[in-house]
């Protein structure tokens, strides 16, 4: 910010609109947008008002609010129309809000409120949803100050019945109750029937979802006549001419053509109903929603996953990065096309694919979302299968038909809490080089795997263990080139039958595969035994901290290149 900006504004966060890309081609699903055009009446009638624009815009609004009075039901001087409905509540927090009178509004909801309280330099509250991402009417009816409440709620598509809505309005009649209706007519009850009888009830609209007008700009707010004057007073102290001519002449359009709106918010409707049930035919959690949008989480894939593996393929959704959202993505209802190619998109991301193979006798699969990989590697002397998971418990299931190297990796799998399951079947009866090769092998292929392009990782991690009078150190650079600078002197040739060379075979095997650089270094020590089960310790460690995720580069790759 510039040095002029006003301290008073020093603490705002501005609000995040949908993103908008330029770079190609998307199916658009983040903004909850209408995915038909405006009514074609609308459109001849904003293009018939564009003759007219040098001149001001009729500053009450008059052709319009008497179409939509007569349309809505109520009185004339009960509504006023604005520039969109964000602006009917910045009215009403400027009107409605101060130190003594706060906004409260639920934690979980649109998030543009406590930008507005910002902005108007009142204080705000919020209370919780419940678990099941419900608004509680108790919760509404004991918050104390001006309450906000998106009805069917954002980002959630939850609706409350109009018997809550009323109970809220009614339990407290000194407090304006704000309801935002952007999505009741996809399934919502609205409350503007109980503006007569509430002289506390604001209700705002907006014709930017089911009227198709949101570049528009077109939204009203309808109550009280008492309150629509207090609301007017803030209007016209800061933008009479607040809707211009275009706009007026197609939302009169649009409110005209009844059967086009009917058409329109129909298929919505039923699009909506297809994708709830194709979502949760694959596993995903989603609540019934009343709006133009679902709310879906899946048990596999994490909602950054997702919305990035779908903006890959072209398909933008909606993710928020709040901790009780993040497992979440918002997806708005387009045409039956957009729909049926996001559930095709989403199916193939869920579907474990088989990779190619690294190299002849290796192949593998990796789970979205989870962190984990399975390996399967055959060979004329071996054939051997690995399953890894990055962050669980560190529990294994080791047999590889050498007891020292399956002690080595459960020692490993403990320290580094990954999950490891490895079985092996190799020429032993020569000797174990083989078997050890090949499991270091399928173990780098496996972390490669389930890394990914790594993003999000530390990258780097290391470990100094002391066992018993062996001091070993240990460190990794997933750094995309293969190093190994080994320097771990064993003083026998055997640990038991297992041959003590073979340590620096399994590490190689792994940083060719893995793609990093490792340093293993003895610093002191007299017992073989000692000396490598310090080094698979600490090098499980040290994988632990390189691979563990760091919240402050959640969404970047761990290099000034960019890549990996």
């Amino acid at each position: 910010m510039s040095r002029f900006f006003s301290e008073n504004l020093s603490a705002l966060v501005p609000y995040t609109p949908g993103e908008q890309p330029q770079d190609r081609a998307y199916i658009k699903l983040n903004t909850n947008e209408s995915p038909f055009p405006p009514s074609p009446l609308a459109q001849q009638m904003a293009r018939e008002a564009a003759a007219g624009l040098n001149l001001y815009s009729d500053p009450t609004c008059a052709a319009l609010t008497g179409v939509a009075a007569e349309k809505l039901g109520i009185r004339r001087e009960q509504l006023l129309f604005t520039n969109g409905s964000d602006e009917a509540l910045f009215f009403a927090f400027m009107a409605f809000c101060s130190d003594p009178v706060p906004a409260v509004f639920p934690d979980i909801t649109y998030s543009l409120y406590p930008v507005l309280a910002g902005l108007c330099r009142v204080p705000y509250r919020e209370f919780p949803l419940g678990s099941d991402l419900t608004v509680s009417p108790e919760d509404c009816m004991s918050a104390k100050g001006t309450l906000f409440l998106a009805n069917p709620n954002a980002p959630t598509g939850i609706a409350l019945p109009l018997s809550a809505v009323e109970a809220i309005v009614s339990a407290d009649p000194d407090r304006v109750v704000v309801v935002d209706e952007a999505y009741v007519d996809f399934g919502g009850e609205s409350a503007l029937s109980l503006i007569d009888r509430y002289d506390n009830l604001l209700v705002i609209r907006t014709f930017s979802k089911s009227r198709s007008l949101a570049g528009a700009r077109l939204g009203f707010a309808a109550g009280s006549v008492s309150l629509i004057t207090d609301m007017n007073t803030v209007k016209y102290s800061l933008n009479p001419y607040n809707v211009n001519s275009m706009t007026l002449a197609a939302g009169i359009g649009a409110l005209a053509d009844t059967e086009y709106f009917e058409a329109c918010r129909q298929t919505v409707i039923e699009n909506r109903a297809y994708t709830s049930a194709a979502l949760r035919e694959l596993g995903f959690s989603v609540p019934e929603s009343s709006a133009n949008f679902v709310f879906a989480s899946h048990p596999d894939v994490s909602g950054l996953t997702l919305y990035r593996k779908l903006k890959e393929k072209g398909i933008l959704v909606r993710h928020f990065q709040a901790p009780r959202l993040k497992e979440y993505n918002r997806i708005s209802i387009g045409t039956r096309s957009d729909m049926e190619t996001l559930i095709a998109a989403v199916r193939e991301i869920l579907r474990p694919e088989p990779m190619p193979a690294p190299d002849p006798g290796i192949s593998f699969e990796i789970s979205p979302g989870a962190r984990r990989a399975c390996v399967k590697r055959t060979t004329a002397d071996t054939d051997s299968a690995l399953t890894l998971s990055l962050d669980w418990n560190g529990k294994s299931r080791i047999d590889t038909g050498c007891g020292f190297m399956d002690h080595m990796l459960t020692l490993f799998a403990s320290h580094g809490r990954f999950d490891l399951d490895v079985t092996c079947r190799g020429d032993t009866e020569v000797d174990y080089h083989h078997t050890v090769e090949d499991i270091g092998i399928a173990l780098g292929t496996a972390f490669a795997s389930a890394l990914g392009d790594k993003r999000g990782i530390r990258r780097y991690g290391s470990c100094t263990l002391s066992m018993d009078e062996a001091l070993v150190l240990t460190a990794v650079d997933f750094s995309g080139r293969e190093q190994l600078m080994f320097s771990l002197p064993i003083p026998t040739q055997k640990v038991g039958d297992f041959d003590t060379e073979l340590v620096e075979e399994f590490f190689l095997g792994f940083i060719r595969k893995a793609s990093c650089a490792l340093h293993v270094r003895l610093f002191s020590g007299r017992n073989s035994h000692h000396i490598i089960e310090g080094a698979f310790k600490s090098f499980g460690r040290s994988l632990r901290e390189a691979v563990s995720l760091d919240p402050a580069y959640a969404d970047e790759i761990p290099s000034t290149k960019g890549v990996l």
